[in-house]
């Protein structure tokens, strides 16, 4: 009885582990696009491509991981783009331009900025109209660490780190703001 109820348990947790379909397919995925602009998934292993267009979803069966699927758009475009694990056997894509943004606002019309790099050292220094953006294609550091203070005195800052598309930080202050933190392969 002992070894039935063994044999039992392990034939449950093997076919819970790798469900086929009626179709024999392994895998299935529900990816969303949400990026703003028609893609195709791509399978890298049997290069199939799968079109998904803007604000629609598409249920992908195969026999490759998720990890096997690339990101392309189906027309030109400067974005990137992100297949991010929503829940389950939900995904969804997003599209971004750059990897940091620094963006400045306020009622002051003119501020100084200073950006340090992972070293602490202060790479720019500025001053500039408000708003403003600073936009990296591709960034390099482990941390960021962006502030601004107000020329005026008293109007009122904000600095806003965008990564990814995805706002991370938001500080606003009188006189002062400043952000940073660390990218651990863009978590935060």
């Amino acid at each position: 009885m002992r070894s039935i109820l063994i044999i039992a348990l392990f034939v449950l947790v093997v076919s819970a582990c790798k469900k086929k379909n009626e179709d024999g397919f392994v895998y299935h995925f529900n990816i969303k696009n949400n990026s703003g602009v028609s893609v195709f998934a791509i399978n890298t292993v049997t290069l199939k491509r799968y079109r998904i267009d803007q604000g629609e979803s598409n249920i992908i069966f195969s026999n490759e991981k998720i990890d096997n699927f690339k990101i392309e758009p189906s027309s030109s475009t400067p974005l990137r783009f992100l297949l991010e694990h929503s829940d389950g056997e939900n995904y969804s894509i997003h599209g971004y331009e750059y990897d940091l943004e620094y963006k400045f606002s306020g009622k002051a019309a003119e501020a100084d900025g200073s950006y340090l790099n992972d070293s602490g050292q202060e790479v720019l220094f500025f001053r500039t109209k408000l708003p403003f953006t600073i936009s990296y294609k591709h960034f390099k550091e482990k941390r960021f660490n962006i502030s601004a203070t107000s020329i005026q005195e008293n109007s009122g800052i904000t600095v806003e780190v965008l990564y990814r598309g995805k706002l991370i930080r938001q500080v606003s202050s009188p006189k002062n703001a400043g952000a940073s933190g660390n990218i651990n392969g863009g978590t935060f």
